[in-house]
């Protein structure tokens, strides 16, 4: 599934986020995920002189973008290099350094590309986030212990995710491991990684278009957006 996903995209670096089936929720999801960062100091401390963020699977770097002006740098990961290439163009393209915004080609469960990720540069961040990935993952729960151990004791995790909802059909099966989560899965996960009992919040309901039926209709599901914020002890 990895090579699979790989390649996926890499094939839409380009438009991600921006499909007609997609971009609403995205819309909607980045905004929320700002709004609850960039305000709620409880939830997820933010400072602009001295917060480290790791954006892990960061795509093409739309939550970091938003993110950026309440942080003092943000670390992208993706298994993509097509995704990172869009992620390091955009920062570029706004005139970011390097110790503001960037981003590498990574995979923190496979040990063969850790050795790229090893540097301090990669490690003692004070948030990490992770937006609509794990549902694209095997194994959610090693991830998160994974990036539990990047992140500095007191630092935050927020996971942002789909809901448990109905298959999405198989030709995404090549690419989509999980039909979204439960509360009590991502609860385990925290637990495990040393990230304690998360809080919940319900970002809201998105309608994605997942196919085309035999009369050429767009098959659409509706899925509930969830966001998970974990603290390290």
């Amino acid at each position: 599934m990895l090579a699979h996903n790989k390649a996926f995209f890499d094939a839409i670096a380009a438009r991600h986020g921006t499909q007609p089936g997609h971009a609403a929720v995205f819309s909607r999801v980045k905004a929320a995920v700002a709004v609850a960062a960039a305000t709620a100091a409880a939830l997820i401390p933010l400072s602009d002189a001295s917060t480290r963020l790791l954006d892990y699977a960061c795509g093409g770097g739309s939550v970091s973008r938003l993110l950026l002006p309440h942080v003092a740098q943000i670390v992208g990961v993706d298994i993509s290099a097509g995704m990172v290439a869009a992620f390091n163009e955009a920062a570029s393209n706004q005139g970011l350094a390097r110790d503001e915004m960037f981003a590498v080609r990574g995979n923190l469960l496979d040990p063969a590309s850790e050795p790229d990720l090893e540097g301090p540069e990669f490690r003692d961040f004070d948030v990490a986030i992770c937006c609509f990935a794990y549902h694209h993952i095997p194994q959610p729960g090693p991830l998160t212990l994974k990036i539990a151990e990047r992140l500095k004791p007191g630092g935050r995790f927020a996971l942002v995710d789909f809901e448990t909802h109905e298959d999405v059909g198989k030709e995404w099966h090549h690419v989509v491991a999980h039909n979204g989560f439960s509360r009590e899965q991502v609860e385990a996960w925290f637990a495990a990684a040393g990230l304690g009992k998360p809080q919940w919040v319900e970002v809201g309901t998105g309608t994605s278009v997942v196919g085309v039926d035999e009369e050429k209709e767009d098959v659409k599901i509706a899925r509930g957006v969830f966001m998970a914020v974990g603290t390290k002890e």
